[in-house]
């Protein structure tokens, strides 16, 4: 609803506060939103990795896609990549 503005005033910063709560609690559907409008690399790709351990398709891609094409992964996140081994 805030990041479209559907029915409240459109706040990026409200659509965050609440699609990170409700990541926090294991929604796979708000791990998603989160890991696509998530600022930083390090984040998306924590909850992109989430919302795909989960069974998430679209986030499976997205993920594979980040790792894969290296789009908007820094020299930081290609290791924690190998870390990770994903």
């Amino acid at each position: 609803m805030y990041l479209k503005g559907q029915g409240v005033k459109q706040s990026n910063e409200q659509a965050m506060k609440w699609f990170r709560a409700a990541a926090e609690q294991g929604h796979v559907i708000a791990q998603f939103n989160l890991a696509r409008v998530e600022q930083s690399n390090e984040e998306a790709l924590k909850w992109y990795r989430a919302a795909a351990e989960q069974g998430h398709a679209i986030a499976q891609y997205d993920l594979d896609k980040c790792i894969i094409m290296n789009e908007a992964l820094s020299n930081k996140m290609r290791v924690l990549c190998t870390v990770w081994d994903i």
